[in-house]
C-alpha cells in the first residue's frame, strides 16, 4: 500500500537523504526495566560518524528505510528472554546487507519473518532471492 503523502518516517529519511546523513547501521544497546534502547549510527555529510541516540520502534524504521542492518548483543536477547542458537550466532554476528546473504539463509530468514507476520521486509526478502535467482548468484 502506498500513501498519498510520506509517513513521519519516510519524511524523516527524505529529510536525511537531502541532509546527505546516511544510516549505516542500528545498535539496541540495552534493555532497561522492559524498554529497549538503540542508536542510530552514520555519516553526515562530511563523512563524518556520528550517533544519534533514537526510540527503538524509530531506529528500526529508519533502518528498514535505509536498508541497514540492525545489530544487538547476545546479553540483550537473552535479558530479552530469547535464546540463540550456534547458527542465529553465526548469523548475528555478520554485518551487512541481505544481498549477502545466501539463497538458504534468505529463505530462512523469509520463513522467520512470515511467522512474524512482517509483509514489507518479507516482500523485501522475496525480492532479493528472486534477484539472486535470476542472476544465479547463491
Amino acid at each position: 500500500m502506498q500513501p498519498t503523502r510520506p509517513l513521519t518516517h519516510d519524511l524523516f529519511k527524505n529529510t536525511l537523504d537531502q541532509l546527505k546523513f546516511s544510516v549505516k547501521e542500528v545498535m539496541i544497546s540495552a534493555l532497561l526495566e522492559g524498554v529497549f534502547y538503540a542508536t542510530i549510527r552514520g555519516t553526515d555529510a562530511s563523512g563524518k560518524e556520528q550517533e544519534i541516540d533514537a526510540r527503538t520502534s524509530d531506529a528500526i524504521a529508519l533502518a528498514v528505510r535505509f536498508r541497514s542492518p540492525i545489530f544487538t548483543t547476545e546479553s540483550i536477547l537473552g535479558e530479552a528472554g530469547m535464546s540463540v542458537s550456534e547458527t542465529a550466532k553465526a548469523k548475528f554476528k555478520r554485518k551487512g546487507n541481505l544481498e549477502e546473504y545466501t539463497l538458504e539463509e534468505l529463505d530462512e530468514i523469509l520463513q522467520q519473518v512470515l511467522a512474524k507476520e512482517d509483509y514489507e521486509r518479507a516482500a523485501k526478502i522475496r525480492d532479493i532471492i528472486e534477484k539472486k535467482k535470476k542472476s544465479g548468484t547463491n
